[in-house]
């Protein structure tokens, strides 16, 4: 694991300290009794893109990022997967101009 990570943005040089966010979620009714760790940290968008982001959007990522913690399902990890790529894109779509 790298010790910093950088800004999701093309070209840009900003970085933070990587510290792993590991949620362990059920795979619910797909293979009953095994379960899948991931590091919802593993990417960032430093603060000058984050701007770019629709309020909305970070109120509803920040929702599910806690639903993800609390409930500990992969439907929860897959609206929080669908929420982030939604971020992303505004973040890099606001760095260009679009």
């Amino acid at each position: 694991m790298a010790d910093r990570i950088r800004c999701l943005i093309p070209y840009c040089r900003r970085t933070k300290r990587a510290l792993p966010d590991l949620v362990t979620v059920d795979r619910e009714g797909y293979d009953a009794g095994y379960t899948v760790t991931t590091d919802i940290a593993e990417e960032w968008i430093c603060h000058d893109h984050w701007r770019a982001v629709p309020a909305a959007t970070r109120r509803l990522l920040a929702a599910a990022k806690r639903k993800v913690k609390r409930v500990k399902t992969l439907t929860s990890l897959l609206v929080f997967s669908r929420v982030w790529a939604r971020a992303k894109r505004q973040a890099t779509e606001g760095a260009a101009g679009i």
